[in-house]
């Protein structure tokens, strides 16, 4: 197979994997009601955490409006905290709550579950040409979108 037919059928293979995981999380953040935005919301903060709405918004590329928008119409608005800065008032910072943190832990590992499954006929060899073919396409997908961005 040429280089160009292969890139094709590694560029399908992705967008099927990515319909399937697509259609199967949407079913597990059905049951827990909320929405893919609202993950990557809950996702964001777990990891910034404790942050600021205006980084957060800049980290999930919206307004601030947008994600104040987002947190606002979980369906349990006790998941996300919103903590008053002790020195400037006007500063909010915003952080799990028990509850947050418990809920995306299950997603977290709902989705490393899925992930070990998938995987499960891959040899450890397989799965470092792999890792090393995904390091080197992340590294040149961010030289080339930093050089398209001057």
């Amino acid at each position: 197979m040429q280089r160009s037919q292969l890139l094709e059928e590694l560029l399908n293979i992705q967008n099927q994997m990515n319909s399937i995981w697509k259609h199967y999380f949407g079913q597990i953040l059905r049951e827990e009601h909320i929405t893919v935005a609202q993950m990557l919301t809950l996702f964001s903060i777990d990891e910034m955490q404790p942050v600021m709405g205006k980084e957060l918004a800049n980290r999930l590329g919206q307004t601030p409006s947008a994600t104040t928008q987002t947190i606002d119409s979980l369906p349990n608005p006790s998941l996300v905290v919103r903590e008053q800065d002790t020195k400037d008032r006007r500063i909010i910072r915003l952080r799990l709550s028990t509850e947050g943190e418990q809920l995306v832990g299950r997603l977290k590992d709902k989705r490393k579950e899925i992930f070990y499954k998938s995987t499960e006929p891959i040899s450890d060899e397989e799965l470092q040409a792999y890792l090393t073919f995904q390091r080197k396409s992340l590294e040149q997908l961010q030289k080339y979108l930093s050089q398209s961005q001057q």
